[in-house]
């Protein structure tokens, strides 16, 4: 080993073309002249950081380098022999400059590596691994650049670069294999330049990765005139087997594509969002800005069912037909009379008609409540959803002809849903108004209600993908429903049985909001565009009415079974993550079926003391949803 602490080594004036130093290392000089020089032998790392050079007491040049062995030797030095450079065993690491070297060589089982100058190169089965061994290191290669098929190209790269080399000629990579060294980050690019070059021919060959490259990144390569790229494309797959043969479900599949555009758009993505798996698109879907909507109108269905049964004076819309002589007096209905007996009372007695009816008022108070459930769609990737809604009513009608009533109700309620799975969950509170009116026309009736809801809604979801997220949103949504029934009661000695037909209507009106985090980061916090949906549900069925005497009053059981149908059941919602401007998807809630059944219990007691009562329970059966209903009321009328 020679050890050059700031001397001259001078091999120059040896009668041999050559000789070898088992290694070599120092500050000092190493003259050549035209001798070739040998070092490595004994396997060792070492350091040059002086010059190795032509001249010396021969004065020649063409001065040339060889390295054995399996040591690592490194030149940091500006370097100005003018012969080969040939490496057959270990590293060569030039960190200064050696492009004085007519052509450097990388034989089968060495490498050449660092951050320095080299001339002429070719790698006829070696690596050539430009840079220090980290991203964002490069090396500068003075002439032209060759592989060979069995050559290697190493590069190292991070989240946002890589290493490489910039040539100044030309580069034939000749189907060399080119091996990438992925580092752990946060942060991945789409593109990374490997090789710059004056002009570029031929390809590389293989594209090999260390297990580093992050979960559902795929590798290529490609080029243009003058360089060579490396590219990552994102493909989300799902984590278990596919559900149905889909490998994704919809929701999922629709962030993986919002996150998917926006790597391609911007070229990069934070492997917190490129790493997702199933659950974890699942999670960052945002589900609950989705289900809002159907727990909020199954609500505003309650109390329009509420304002239908007790804003008509008790009977509902479904008592058609006019009001008997002692209903009008008493409040309390009797056995009605038949429409002759009517007929001929007034024939006789028509002053005595007109004073039995007079205009009256009427006032009711209401508590009703449920739930109800909807099942997901594991292909569409929805949860099933549980809501649960409580509110109370109260309202006032006057009649103002004997066929002719109107009134007007207001309540409260709250709402609460959640969503299998711990994908969130939400509630609102309510302020819900209506007007309605109804008229008879002999044993018809046509009724008819308007309804305003104003709503405060929040909703919360946490996400664990990357530690613990918790994320709250809070805003006003607003909903406008009208409904429109008519029906025919036939009077019986048994009973009344009413067909009828309704068309019901809500638009339901969500804002644009956002999304805070109360707890963690915001990366997965949504941002939510506003939003109309409309639902039209028609409805066909028949009432049935029983009444029964009690002491002081009459007791009248009612019962009701109808078929609806809705449209416009889309329960979408668009979002976009906040920390990603552009990536923006759409996300579905749990969406119920469009035919149902309806089923209802009752009764209601009325008294002669002008008071009345009533309870009702009743429930909605789908394919995909179970919901039940209760509510009671109380009334006075003067």
């Amino acid at each position: 080993m020679i050890t050059n602490a700031g001397g001259e080594v001078d091999i120059s004036n040896l009668q041999s073309p050559g000789t070898a130093f088992a290694s070599i290392e120092g500050a000092g000089t190493y003259s050549l002249g035209s001798k070739s020089l040998t070092v490595g032998g004994n396997n060792l790392n070492t350091t040059v950081s002086g010059v190795i050079a032509d001249g010396g007491g021969s004065g020649e040049s063409g001065g040339s380098l060889i390295k054995v062995g399996t040591g690592t030797l490194t030149l940091s030095g500006t370097n100005t022999y003018t012969g080969g450079t040939t490496i057959n065993a270990g590293t060569l690491t030039v960190n200064g400059s050696i492009a004085s070297s007519s052509l450097t060589t990388v034989n089968n089982g060495a490498t050449l590596i660092g951050t320095g100058t080299v001339g002429n190169t070719t790698v006829t089965g070696g690596t050539f691994a430009p840079g220090s061994g980290t991203p964002n290191s490069s090396m500068t290669v003075t002439g032209t650049l060759g592989f060979n098929a069995t050559a290697t190209y190493m590069v190292n790269v991070n989240p946002t670069t890589s290493s490489s080399a910039t040539v100044s000629g030309a580069a034939t990579l000749g189907g060399a294999t080119v091996f990438a060294s992925y580092a752990t980050g946060t942060y991945i690019a789409k593109q990374y330049t490997i090789l710059t070059a004056g002009s570029i021919s031929g390809t590389f060959g293989t594209l090999t990765t260390a297990t580093t490259l992050p979960a559902n990144f795929s590798k290529a390569l490609s080029y243009d005139a003058t360089h060579a790229y490396l590219n990552l494309s994102l493909n989300f797959t799902p984590s278990s087997a596919p559900i149905f043969g889909v490998g994704l479900t919809t929701n999922q599949q629709n962030v993986a594509n919002a996150l998917t555009n926006y790597f391609n758009t911007t070229g990069g993505i934070s492997t917190v969002y490129g790493t997702l798996n199933g659950n974890g698109l699942s999670q960052a879907s945002g589900q609950p800005g989705a289900s809002v909507v159907q727990p909020s109108i199954d609500a505003i269905g309650q109390f329009v069912n509420a304002v239908f049964d007790n804003g008509f004076g008790g009977n509902g819309a479904g008592q058609g037909g006019p009001i008997s002589y002692a209903d009008a007096d008493a409040y309390a209905p009797k056995r009605q009379a038949s429409r002759e007996t009517k007929d001929a009372y007034a024939a006789v007695t028509p002053r005595d008609k007109l004073k039995l009816f007079e205009p009256r008022w009427g006032v009711w108070a209401a508590v009703y409540g449920g739930n109800n459930r909807v099942s997901g769609d594991a292909v569409v990737g929805t949860s099933t959803t549980m809501s649960r809604t409580f509110g109370t009513a109260v309202g006032a009608n006057y009649r103002f002809t004997q066929d002719t009533l109107a009134g007007f109700a207001i309540g409260g309620a709250g709402n609460s849903f959640s969503l299998d799975g711990g994908l969130g969950s939400g509630k609102a509170d309510m302020f819900n108004v209506a007007i309605h009116a109804k008229h008879n026309i002999g044993a018809a009736y046509v009724a008819g209600a308007l309804t305003y809801s104003w709503q405060s809604t929040t909703t919360d979801r946490t996400v664990t993908i990357a530690g613990i997220d918790a994320l709250h949103a809070s805003f006003k949504a607003q909903a406008l429903n009208a409904r429109l029934e008519s029906g025919w009661r036939y009077a019986t000695s048994s009973g009344g049985a009413t067909p009828y037909a309704a068309l019901q209507s809500t638009a339901f009106y969500l804002p644009n909001y956002s999304e805070t985090a109360s707890l963690g980061s915001n990366q997965f916090a949504l941002n939510y565009a506003s939003t109309t949906t409309t639902t039209t549900r028609t409805e066909l069925g028949v009432k049935f009415d029983k009444d029964m005497p009690v002491q002081s009053g009459v007791l009248t059981l009612k019962v009701k079974t109808a078929w609806t149908h809705d449209a416009g059941l889309d329960r979408g919602a668009t979002a976009t993550f906040q920390t990603l401007p552009g990536a923006t998807f759409t996300v579905y809630g749990a969406q119920p079926s469009s035919n149902a059944v309806l089923a209802s219990l009752g009764g209601e007691i009325k008294w002669q003391n002008a008071w009345s009562i009533d309870a009702n329970a009743g429930g909605e059966f789908s394919r995909t949803t179970r919901g039940y209903t209760g509510k009671g009321t109380v009334r006075y009328a003067w």
